[in-house]
């Protein structure tokens, strides 16, 4: 948690597992690598992390929306058996949008963050909340 001025903010980052994922002079993105082993917490790696591919951009998300799913529920463990509807059935649909997308995009691909927040915005408004930026 933040604190003063920052105390609504919850940081959730961890750069243990961080790596470059382009080259710093040509910029162009890294080689896709099949036969890794898992690197991270199993219960919320991506499934491309589980699947032996070298992790990138797009797990990233994936592994945060486990962790949550981890939280909420405490099923992440059978994120390879359950569908992602399974998983978030009595959650908002923006949830399952959003993970579709992230699963949707390639090793190179970078995310469209302005669609994610609009999509989480979606369930502050149908929720009637009220964006005040202190949480959200």
């Amino acid at each position: 948690m933040g604190i003063g001025h920052y105390s609504h903010s919850l940081y959730f980052v961890d750069f243990g597992l961080t790596k470059q994922y382009r080259d710093f002079i040509t910029c162009i993105h890294r080689h896709l690598i099949h036969s890794k082993s898992l690197t991270g917490t199993g219960r919320c790696a991506s499934l491309h992390t589980h699947h032996g591919f070298e992790q990138a951009r797009r797990d990233n998300p994936e592994s945060i929306i486990y962790s949550l799913l981890y939280f909420l529920k405490d099923i992440a463990e059978f994120k390879q058996t359950i569908s992602i509807e399974g998983l978030c059935s009595d959650l908002p649909s923006q949830i399952i949008t959003i993970t579709i997308y992230i699963k949707s995009l390639t090793f190179d691909e970078q995310l469209d963050y302005n669609y994610i927040k609009r999509q989480l915005r979606t369930i502050i408004v149908s929720n009637n909340q009220k964006y005040d930026y202190q949480f959200d």
